[in-house]
């Protein structure tokens, strides 16, 4: 079977009052400073989330589209309203560079990748816990929970350009490797479909895509 490339900053509907969005990030006129913006998933005028001296990246809404969680290009892990008020820096301490956040579908949880591990805060930055930290010079990455929040699939990889697929209790037990020998360039394209338990993502070149 053919996966449709899902993109991970899609939700298909609000589970409460907020409206539907997509976050993305652009850049100002000068191609200074990068910033959030927001557009609603069935149309309309964006709405320009931050703004100053800043280059925020990967940003990701909430289950309910009422938050919003990102990184920006110094590490921090931020998150605010999706109208930009209330933000916070939730960067545990350390000065470990935080990536690639992703919201808990049923909490307000973020896990997200933390240097060479993955990891997972409450979006008011407290209850923060190291889930996995893989053996030797491995590096976690790309986490994602699956629909109800009970599993987190991730990828696995060493230097080299090759990755091993990861799913783990969203406490971080029971990790199991699923597949090996991804390529890095698709890792993005990461994710679990629908409400299934079911993971799409790019597999070898000598495999048409895969679900599993």
């Amino acid at each position: 079977r053919r996966d449709g490339h899902l993109r991970p900053f899609l939700r298909s509907r609000p589970v409460s009052a907020g409206v539907a969005i997509v976050p993305y990030t652009k850049f100002d006129p000068t191609f200074t400073d990068r910033h959030v913006w927001t557009v609603p998933q069935a149309g309309g005028a964006a709405t320009q989330v931050t703004s100053g001296a800043v280059n925020d990246r990967e940003p990701v809404a909430s289950a309910d589209f009422t938050r919003l969680a990102w990184r920006r290009a110094t590490g921090q892990l931020v998150v605010a309203d999706a109208d930009g008020a209330n933000l916070s820096d939730i960067t545990p301490a350390g000065g470990i560079s935080c990536t690639q956040p992703w919201w808990s579908p049923v909490a307000q949880r973020i896990v997200f990748k933390r240097g060479a591990t993955i990891a997972a805060i409450d979006d008011d930055g407290t209850n923060f816990a190291t889930l996995r930290t893989p053996a030797g010079a491995l590096v976690a990455s790309h986490p994602h929970y699956n629909r109800d929040g009970t599993l987190i699939a991730f990828y696995e990889s060493a230097a080299g350009p090759t990755l091993t697929l990861w799913v783990m209790n969203a406490d971080g037990s029971g990790a199991t490797q699923i597949d090996t020998g991804l390529t890095a360039v698709a890792a993005a394209d990461l994710n679990w479909l629908g409400a299934s338990d079911v993971i799409v993502y790019a597999p070898p070149a000598s495999r048409d895509a895969s679900v599993h």
